[in-house]
């Protein structure tokens, strides 16, 4: 009986530690791809603001 006890208390643990383990994944998972988005845009607008400031500069000469 005490084996059984110790075995729900065992298991329950595991559990709440394997859900804690997939939690922080999805959470590194989640802030990784908001990374990547904002550099992506980041780095997007830098591309097209730097072709248009290269276009103007081309049609002033």
């Amino acid at each position: 009986m005490l084996t059984e006890t110790v075995l729900r208390t065992l298991s329950s643990s595991f559990t709440s530690l394997s859900t804690r383990e997939t939690t922080r994944k999805r959470k590194k998972k989640k802030n990784f791809r908001n990374y990547l988005e904002y550099i992506l845009k980041s780095s997007y607008l830098c591309i097209r603001f730097l072709k248009r400031k290269a276009v103007l500069k081309r049609s002033d000469l």
